[in-house]
């Protein structure tokens, strides 16, 4: 699903949602190497791969002022997601 190395081990999955503009309900994959998400839903189909060699940070946040979330900081580029 995600054309990861064929040695990569999936060592827990979650039930989360992505917050890009509007909520992605899918599942959070954590392998050795990278953080993992997918979302299939009414045919929006939304995947993140993210480098852990990329992460500089994760950080605790808040999502509709009540939910817990988790914010991933990634190198390079100014960019973070919202899980």
């Amino acid at each position: 699903m995600f054309s990861l190395p064929k040695k990569e081990i999936i060592f827990d999955d979650f039930g989360c949602a992505f917050n890009k503009g509007i909520l992605h309900h899918g599942r959070m994959y954590l392998t050795e190497n990278y953080i993992c998400f997918y979302s299939s839903i009414m045919g929006i189909t939304q995947k993140v791969i993210i480098p852990l060699n990329d992460v500089t940070k994760i950080t605790k946040a808040r999502s509709l002022g009540i939910l817990k979330a988790i914010k991933i900081y990634k190198q390079g580029r100014k960019s973070s997601y919202k899980f």
